[in-house]
């Protein structure tokens, strides 16, 4: 893809998303609305909160016994907002939030880098099922409510049936495709001296990641199905901070609008890789489905709620990043404890070109002497 291409993409299209809600909400009325509910709107912050601590004890569930005793909550916890932070920041699909979850996680802990990666891969295919039923029940809902449009039940239900799909996809991709094996190979068909050096010590974590994945969706489908229960509750929290949110700003929504909203807005977030924080379709899903679903004074209630919201993210993600740039100011030192699988957390990767063999070879050791 050329630059243009990709520049338009990044930034082209999410404006383009927050010209159309901007037209569609009523941004004076929106402002008013948030200023009206300040202080009480900093109870926002708290779901959030929330929804990550059982996020983290369902990721924490994955592991093996005896690395999960060497993982405390509170570390899980911070290396998931950290996750959380590079996500809304980087459009890579979660790839770049999940890494950071990982590195932050090995580093705090000495769990194995492989074993993290691996455990948020099947992470990763656990969190679509608790989706596809909160989205399941959302279209059951909206088939029961007059005031909710009649074709939003369809589009729920599609998208249940097209997430559970994409499960088990996954499921199959991490099982028999060994997805980590091939990046491994593909990094050391590089031509970047430094970066195949690189490539053998990843390896090990990189098969670990494959190992690990496979352990896990072969292994106790008692802790599978803990997980991934914990997982769908993180889905009815959201639902609920969605509530909570139009509450705060003195809309008078019921808990089954809320329920018909944000499932959906969350796949539309999802959706948008390609942009930080899914900018522009996550506003523009909010202000869309707000009316479909009857909330009252929809327009200044939208925009209300998507500036509360963007708000309450830029809290969580700034704290998440500082959690992040503190571990790496102290990636020099080796951490107490910490260890990978063949020794402590590599320092930074630095890249060198290939040279010939002969290169310098008069000045070699010994070399006079030959």
């Amino acid at each position: 893809m050329r630059r243009s291409a990709r520049w338009l993409l990044a930034l082209g299209v999410p404006l383009a998303f927050l010209a159309v809600a901007g037209r569609q909400a009523d941004l004076r009325a929106g402002r008013r609305m948030l200023a009206e509910a300040f202080p009480g709107c900093l109870l926002a912050l708290a779901p959030f909160g929330v929804s990550l601590a059982v996020d983290a004890a369902a990721w924490r569930l994955l592991f093996a016994r005896a690395t999960r005793a060497r993982i405390p909550l509170p570390a899980a916890f911070a290396s998931r907002m950290a996750g959380e932070a590079v996500a809304q920041t980087v459009p890579s699909a979660g790839l770049a939030g999940e890494a950071a979850s990982a590195w932050l996680l090995s580093k705090r802990t000495g769990v194995p880098l492989g074993e993290a990666i691996g455990s948020l891969a099947v992470r990763r295919v656990l969190v679509a099922p608790g989706h596809a039923a909160m989205l399941a029940v959302a279209a059951l809902l909206a088939c029961a409510q007059r005031d909710i449009a009649s074709g939003l039940a369809g589009t729920l239900a599609a998208a249940a049936l097209a997430l559970t799909l994409a499960s088990a996809a996954g499921a199959r991709l991490l099982v028999r495709g060994q997805p980590f094996g091939r990046l491994d190979r593909a990094l050391r068909r590089t031509g970047w001296v430094g970066l195949r050096a690189g490539a053998g010590a990843a390896a090990v974590r990189l098969a670990d990641a494959d190992r690990e994945t496979g352990r896990l969706l072969a292994g106790s489908w008692r802790l599978r199905s803990a997980s991934a229960l914990l997982f769908a509750l993180v889905f009815v929290v959201e639902s609920l901070e969605t509530f909570l949110l139009l509450r705060l700003l003195g809309v008078p929504a019921t808990l089954v609008q809320a329920v018909a909203v944000e499932p959906l807005a969350s796949l539309l977030r999802g959706l948008a890789f390609f942009t930080p924080a899914g900018l522009g379709v996550q506003d523009l899903g909010y202000v869309t489905l707000l009316p479909l679903v009857g909330v009252p004074g929809a327009p200044a209630a939208g925009a209300a709620f998507v500036l509360l919201k963007r708000v309450k993210e830029l809290v969580w993600t700034s704290a998440g990043w500082s959690l992040l740039l503190a571990a790496d100011g102290l990636s020099g030192q080796p951490a107490t404890g910490c260890r990978t699988e063949r020794g402590n957390v590599p320092g930074p990767l630095h890249l060198r070109h290939a040279q010939p063999d002969d290169a310098n070879a008069l000045r070699r050791p010994g070399a006079a002497g030959a």
